[in-house]
């Protein structure tokens, strides 16, 4: 394996990062593109709206039964922080 080493002038690494920089942000603006955020979630944006697509373990979880007893009220919460 050969390793090659190039030097950059900074200042036309500089101008081609600035253009990077501009190109992204142009066309961030006009199209519709996914990413996944920090915390691992997909996210599609569609004329600049932000929506989360739900992973296979999201649809999973939420398509479970509710189980009533797994919550609490607010006043329950405030009563229990209260007496902590």
């Amino acid at each position: 394996m050969q390793t090659i080493q190039l030097q950059v002038q900074d200042d036309l690494l500089e101008q081609a990062l600035d253009y990077v920089k501009r190109f992204v942000t142009k066309h961030k603006n006009e199209s519709n593109y996914k990413y996944i955020d920090s915390i691992g979630d997909t996210i599609a944006v569609i004329d600049n709206k932000k929506f989360v697509i739900p992973s296979k373990e999201d649809l999973e979880i939420l398509n479970q039964p509710i189980n009533k007893d797994d919550y609490i009220s607010s006043d329950e919460a405030k009563k229990i922080l209260l007496n902590v």
